[in-house]
C-alpha cells in the first residue's frame, strides 16, 4: 500500500508547533506509547471482487498502542464516520514522517476507530 496522503512536512519530534497539538509518550515501566495529534491517514476496504482505498490527510486522531496485543488502537476525530464496515488494511503517517502500517480490523460496536497489527508490509 503506497501512501497516497503526505501532505505535513515532518517536524522535529513530538512537540506542539504553530498551533497544532501533537504529542508521543512513551512509558518505560509499561512500555505504552501515545500520540495525539494530525495524521494522514489511507484506508483500504474489501467486498466481494473490489478494493477501495480512501484517503483523509491532516485529520485529528489519539494513537494508544497495546503492549499484550502488541497493535494500534486509532480513534480518528472527524464529524463523519471515515471508518466503515470492510476495512482490511491502514496506513497512518504520523506528523514526524513515522508510518504504521498493517492489517486492520474495525471493533464491531465502535464508530471512528480501528485497531492496526503492524506488519511491515507497504
Amino acid at each position: 500500500m503506497k501512501a497516497c496522503c503526505i501532505n505535513s512536512p515532518p517536524s522535529a519530534g513530538f512537540a506542539s508547533t504553530r498551533g497544532r497539538l501533537s504529542h508521543l509518550t512513551c512509558d518505560g515501566m509499561k512500555g505504552t506509547m501515545d500520540y495525539l495529534g494530525p495524521i494522514d491517514l489511507t484506508l483500504i476496504y474489501s467486498s466481494p471482487g473490489l478494493e477501495t482505498t480512501t484517503c483523509h490527510p491532516g485529520v485529528t486522531a489519539t494513537l494508544f498502542y497495546n503492549e499484550p496485543q502488541r497493535t494500534w488502537s486509532v480513534m480518528v476525530d472527524h464529524q463523519d464516520n471515515l471508518v466503515r464496515d470492510g476495512l482490511i488494511r491502514a496506513e497512518v503517517v504520523l506528523s514526524d514522517g513515522r508510518k504504521l502500517v498493517g492489517a486492520a480490523r474495525r471493533p464491531s460496536i465502535l464508530g471512528n476507530c480501528f485497531d492496526l497489527v503492524e506488519d511491515g508490509r507497504q
